[in-house]
């Protein structure tokens, strides 16, 4: 398998997505686990950090999600053809809940196609056949997410070493 595209982990960042903080980002030192007397071993590799997302679906949303998009354009869900690519790959982390991921594409206007994944407190690879994103049309892909449960209530998720592979 070849590397298609690869995006550079960050150190050590959050995204908190929680009601009272919305869309809030912050920057941690790169010892803030050991100030906080916790430290976490990962079992991939990387650039040294992780993208930590938590938060809390509330009620009163059509469609309640959390996360981190990666839009594939110059410009903001601008399609492109990711060509060979067959994966969606990244290493994750959570509470033993079933976390999605959703693929965005021209041919699906603006419902994007989901796929659940389930990460467990260990350090894990997902691996997502494009393929498994119904419907999903990589011709005119456009973004990708990678976030919170579908069920209500609050969640945390770590990821790493996001990629798209052949």
């Amino acid at each position: 398998m070849s590397l298609i595209a690869a995006w550079p982990s960050v150190h050590s960042s959050s995204i908190d997505c929680r009601p009272e903080q919305p869309n809030r980002h912050r920057e941690t030192p790169n010892n803030a686990n050991e100030q906080a007397g916790t430290r976490h071993r990962r079992p991939y590799g990387g650039n040294g950090g992780a993208l930590r997302i938590q938060g809390d679906n509330a009620l009163g949303y059509a469609y309640p999600w959390s996360g981190a998009i990666v839009n594939l354009g110059s410009a903001m869900m601008e399609p492109v053809n990711l060509g060979r690519s067959g994966k969606l790959t990244f290493d994750a982390r959570g509470e033993d809940k079933r976390y999605r991921a959703m693929a965005f594409a021209e041919n699906l206007g603006q419902m994007p196609a989901i796929v659940e994944f389930t990460a467990a407190a260990d350090w894990q690879r997902v691996e997502i056949p494009l393929t498994e994103f119904p419907g999903f049309d990589p011709k005119g892909a456009m973004a990708f997410f990678i976030g919170s449960p579908s069920e209500l209530g609050p969640f945390w998720l770590e990821i790493d070493n996001v990629a798209l592979i052949e």
